[in-house]
């Protein structure tokens, strides 16, 4: 998947590089939905959260790993399925799920 000048998801057949794994403008703003969505759902400052940062140094149980990822879902407007929620363990690893799954949604848009 590429980000187009604009900022924007996109195939990539026009643009020639490939995306980055984290600074861009967009990748950026999922970060700061997952630290937010983290934050709210813990009651803790954003920034005591950083990319690097695990959900067991958070000491999450269970329903509060459920609420995270309800909290992103209505965040980003988007249906995470139940099966790759255990994929989930990092801020990092949260944010590469999801451009991965923005990434699928919009090959699949673009081939219809």
């Amino acid at each position: 998947m590429y980000i187009s000048r604009y900022g924007f998801p996109t195939t990539g057949k026009t643009m020639a590089e490939p995306r980055p794994t984290i600074p861009t403008a967009y990748d950026a703003n999922i970060m700061q939905q997952v630290i937010g969505a983290l934050a709210a759902n813990l009651q803790i400052p954003p920034r005591d959260i950083g990319l690097e940062t695990t959900f067991d140094s958070l000491d999450m149980d269970s329903l509060e790993e459920v609420e995270f990822v309800m909290e992103l879902e209505f965040r980003l407007d988007i249906k995470i399925p139940d099966e790759d929620t255990y994929q989930l363990k990092s801020v990092r690893g949260t944010v590469e799920y999801l451009q991965t799954r923005y990434s699928q949604l919009l090959n699949r848009d673009q081939a219809k």
